[in-house]
């Protein structure tokens, strides 16, 4: 199921993200994520009016989707951010 984030998602959010941080080369944030900071980033893609979505399934969150303004300042081009637990990577968890 695909449905917006919500706070109790942070820690399994952080979880995710970090994975990615720590054993790849595919994020450009070289520092792990606290909840605190998956908090903010949903504040603020709620604040911009973007989504931020979670892929959930029996209960447990598998993936992450969100969008907005690449760089502040620089032209309007909108990037989309992905992350799903490695397992579902490959089955491409979240498409229709």
């Amino acid at each position: 199921m695909i449905r917006p984030a919500r706070a109790e998602d942070a820690p399994a959010l952080a979880a995710l993200l970090n994975h990615w941080i720590l054993h790849s080369a595919v994020t450009f944030n070289p520092v792990p994520r606290t909840e605190a900071d998956i908090l903010a980033m949903i504040a603020e893609k709620a604040a911009a009016g973007h989504a931020f979505l979670v892929a959930e399934e029996a209960g447990r969150v598998i993936g992450q989707a969100s969008y907005g303004h690449f760089r502040a300042g620089g032209p309007a081009w909108n990037i989309q951010s992905r992350w799903c637990q490695t397992r579902h990577a490959a089955a491409r968890a979240g498409r229709s």
